[in-house]
């Protein structure tokens, strides 16, 4: 009850308000379950705040729900609830944030970020390192190259096996075909004027010769354009053109 005019007045909702201060619609205590908050009893807190020793308390920083100052529940959107129940603007490296606005743990220790519905395979990583079917890694693995601006691994191009500078030059090629080196290209033949040899298609060493024997660069085999009766061209002699 509170005084008023020398008059004992019943507080407002005196069935929840045990006492009230200067006058009756002031509580100041409340009764049972209910919990003070701005001069009222109510049954439950109004959100963003929390019932404690029969108050409501303010909640964190951008908590919309909560079970004390440290420990949110929900936060108000679009921050993110972060793993120690903080509310936050982004989730923290390794985590993802699900349909609710609540971080997850990404289950690939190497993921700056993952995949929320595959939390295994991470879509970004670290500023030092790549992505890679899924996964982070500081270098590019054989039959790929670093792609600095979106810092993750190109595969080559078949028929490469591996590459340089990128994805369509050559440095090694698949099983049955050739390199020419000065090209970064594979091929399946090796063109005029050149054999294979132990996978790559060197230059003849000998002037307008068309193949040349493989341990021997030096010893052609044809001429280009090689003459006959009716036509000019070269012809071969001496393993000479």
């Amino acid at each position: 009850r509170s005084p008023i005019q020398d008059v004992c007045e019943k507080c407002y909702d005196g069935e929840m308000c045990l006492s009230c201060n200067k006058d009756i619609f002031n509580c100041e205590e409340c009764s049972g379950d209910y919990a003070l908050f701005n001069g009222d009893c109510f049954l439950n807190c109004p959100p963003q705040f929390y019932k404690y020793e029969n108050v409501c308390h303010a909640c964190g920083f951008n908590c919309l729900n909560c079970k004390d100052k440290n420990s949110c529940h929900e936060c108000i959107s679009p921050f993110k609830l972060d793993l120690n129940l903080e509310c936050v603007q982004e989730c923290p490296n390794n985590t993802v944030s699900n349909e609710h606005n609540v971080c997850q743990s990404c289950h690939n220790s190497s993921c700056k970020k993952c995949d929320l519905f595959n939390l295994n395979t991470c879509t970004e990583c670290e500023l030092d390192e790549y992505l890679y079917h899924g996964n982070c890694i500081k270098i590019c693995p054989s039959g790929t190259i670093p792609n600095d601006s979106l810092r993750i691994c190109n595969e080559c191009l078949a028929p490469c096996t591996e590459c340089n500078g990128a994805v369509d030059k050559c440095i090694k090629c698949i099983d049955g075909y050739k390199l020419i080196e000065e090209n970064y290209e594979c091929t399946d033949k090796c063109p005029s004027g050149k054999q294979n040899v132990n996978g790559k298609c060197l230059n003849c060493e000998v002037e307008h010769c068309d193949t040349c024997q493989e341990d021997d660069l030096s010893y052609c085999l044809a001429c280009v354009n090689e003459g006959d009766i009716v036509s000019d061209g070269f012809f071969l002699h001496r393993n000479k053109c």
